[in-house]
């Protein structure tokens, strides 16, 4: 009999809960740092009138933080899964706060590259929590901890078309970036911080 046999037998299995919190964490940074600012590039283009080639780079400099995903490794054996996935949760929220205040597109190319950092950071955690609270299920607990990335894609663009048609695209980012940490902090702290 393992351990999760005996754990679940007292109730829901603690590693469900971790899930959940990787889930909302997974929806709120990646939903908002992908899918949401693709809504930003209009805006931006016309208030700015900067070539759309120049505000669509914004969603490309998203992706060039991926190679640093080969630092994941010793970042989370020094610092632990749960601390790397906060601190990408926080610099996301930090640069998608910063970005209302923006006037300068290439400022704009370095919090975008900041906001990715953040995706990178919380994404190199998942896979180390999901492993160490699975051994039988760790497929299912895996695909459910990324399935809230698409699902944050799903909810997360109607309601920021609605914000930024409603109080603009400045306010936008504030109000995103608040909902990141509200979403994503308490949900970790409660459930996915490990011995």
């Amino acid at each position: 009999m393992t351990a999760e046999t005996l754990i679940e037998r007292r109730g829901i299995y603690h590693g469900w809960k971790v899930v959940a919190a990787l889930f909302l964490t997974g929806m709120m940074v990646y939903g908002c740092g992908l899918y949401s600012f693709t809504l930003f590039v209009t805006p931006l283009t016309e208030e700015f009138g900067w070539s759309r080639a120049a505000t669509s780079g914004l969603v490309s400099i998203y992706w060039l933080a991926a190679p640093l995903t080969l630092l994941a490794e010793p970042s989370v054996r020094r610092f632990g899964g749960f601390r790397v996935i906060a601190a990408g949760v926080a610099l996301a929220a930090f640069a998608t706060f910063l970005l209302g205040f923006c006037e300068s597109l290439t400022l704009l190319f370095v919090l975008r590259f900041l906001m990715g950092l953040g995706k990178v950071m919380m994404a190199c955690g998942v896979t180390l929590l999901a492993a160490h609270w699975f051994r039988k299920n760790f497929g299912l607990a895996l695909a459910c901890c990324y399935a809230g990335w698409h699902f944050g894609g799903l909810v997360l663009v109607p309601f920021t078309q609605w914000l930024i048609d409603t109080v603009g695209w400045r306010e936008t980012s504030t109000i995103l970036s608040i909902a990141i940490l509200l979403v994503s902090i308490p949900p970790l702290l409660a459930w996915a911080r490990v011995p």
